[in-house]
């Protein structure tokens, strides 16, 4: 009798069986039912505590009769139900799990091969630091298409957790595609944009506001200008965005209406910055520059100090009367006669220096006002003072008569020393004759 027998696992009995010389199992199921087949000893005694049971299904068959013995040892052919313990199975060679793993990877390729599908893989999710209010924003993603398939994929962005927009992309296997989603009509403000379906694919969007320009101011150096020393001028600008995208700007220097100088000038939004422009005056008067319809006057002068004596207005020759002007005060005096009156045109006007004295003769006879300026820095083109001015009036009218043998001299003492002089009153600027 050998000292070994083969057993195995049976499938349907869902035990471990004894094996007949065929392969089967001595429950009766073949072959191809029985698992894990190895080499066990056959044991001398059976255990007490695992008597042989006789059960009718598990008997062998009649080619193979168990010999009815005393039960010193259990017939060869009768199954022990000895339960082998689980750690005397044989393990499997490094060369199975290998051939395991291999198997394992031919289903994938076969499933792949014969259930292929598109792979979609994003990246890359650019989005613009800031855009103008009223433009579209366009955010890029690189997509691309890593299956044996081509097939759609559905690009979405969100904005605060909202689809605003979604781009479907078609793409060929292995083909890979720069995609623009433009995401237009977005109100000024700040955004969270986030590519739907792609952890970590997102961006922040600012919208600016327009481009919002005010000239604030405009001054103009030196104001006065004396065009006799020179005629050039700097006007200086003071120019404001409001808005937060910054932009070019257009100024544009007039000169009473005549356009001077041009200038396109960039400002950042929300700040303000001055532009100077150097122009040249062609003449003296009051003049009116403008820098995009912001004005400012500029008063030009032409500073000629005339001689003493000089008259620039007399309407009263042919007589024989005369008018003597003393001044002994440091500001130059011009002295005008009109009628009687206020608001009266000037008839004689006469210019005396500071510390001279003049006279001018053939005055007819009539009764006058008598009206006088003084100041420094006479005005030419203006005809009148531009520095310490000041007007007045003498209270008593002057009454010249003549004949063939006697005329009538008035002396105007400006600066006397002593005596009681005539009483005068100050004088608006605007009610002093012009000359």
């Amino acid at each position: 009798m050998p000292d070994t027998a083969r057993a195995g696992f049976c499938r349907q009995c869902g035990q471990n069986v004894w094996l007949t010389p065929e392969g089967g199992g001595y429950c009766g199921h073949p072959a191809s039912e029985i698992v894990n087949v190895y080499e066990t000893p056959i044991p001398v005694e059976p255990p007490v505590a695992a008597p042989i049971p006789v059960q009718q299904p598990v008997a062998p068959p009649i080619v193979a009769p168990i010999p009815v013995q005393p039960p010193v040892a259990p017939p060869i052919a009768a199954p022990i139900p000895v339960q082998p313990p689980v750690a005397s199975r044989p393990k499997r060679s490094p060369l199975k799990w290998i051939l395991a793993a291999v198997g394992v990877l031919v289903v994938i390729a076969l499933v792949v091969v014969f259930f292929p599908r598109p792979d979609f893989v994003a990246s890359a999710f650019d989005v613009p630091e800031s855009i103008t209010s009223g433009e579209d924003a366009v955010v890029s993603v690189d997509l691309a298409n890593k299956g044996l398939l081509g097939g759609d994929c559905d690009l979405t962005v969100l904005i605060d957790e909202q689809p605003v927009q979604t781009k479907t992309v078609k793409l060929a296997a292995g083909e890979n595609q720069r995609v623009e989603i433009s995401i237009p009509d977005l109100p000024p403000g700040t955004y969270d944009l986030v590519l739907a379906d792609w952890d970590g694919l997102a961006g922040e969007l600012w919208v600016k506001t327009l481009s919002d320009f005010t000239v604030e101011s405009v001054n103009v150096t030196p104001n006065p200008l004396d065009i006799a020393k020179s005629s050039n001028a700097t006007v200086r600008v003071s120019v404001t965005n409001a808005g937060e995208t910054g932009g070019d700007y257009n100024l544009s220097v007039t000169l009473d209406g005549a356009s001077l100088a041009d200038r396109s000038v960039f400002v950042e939004g929300g700040s303000t910055t001055e532009e100077s422009f150097d122009i040249s005056i062609d003449g003296a008067g009051d003049r009116e520059i403008a820098v995009n319809g912001v004005t400012a006057d500029l008063a030009v002068y032409k500073i000629e100090r005339p001689g003493n004596g000089k008259v620039f207005v007399n309407k009263l020759t042919g007589g024989s009367n005369q008018m003597k002007i003393i001044n002994n005060f440091a500001d130059d005096y011009l002295v005008v006669l009109t009628a009687p009156g206020e608001g009266k045109p000037a008839l004689l006007s006469v210019y005396v220096k500071s510390k001279s004295s003049t006279t001018v003769k053939g005055i007819k006879s009539g009764t006058y006002s008598v009206l006088y300026a003084y100041g420094a820095n006479w005005c030419s083109f203006r005809k009148q003072f531009t520095d310490r001015v000041g007007y007045g009036r003498f209270e008593t009218d002057s009454k010249y008569t003549s004949s063939s043998s006697q005329y009538t001299i008035f002396t105007y003492t400006f600066g006397a020393s002593g005596g009681a002089g005539v009483p005068t009153s100050d004088v608006n600027a605007n009610d002093f004759p012009k000359i």
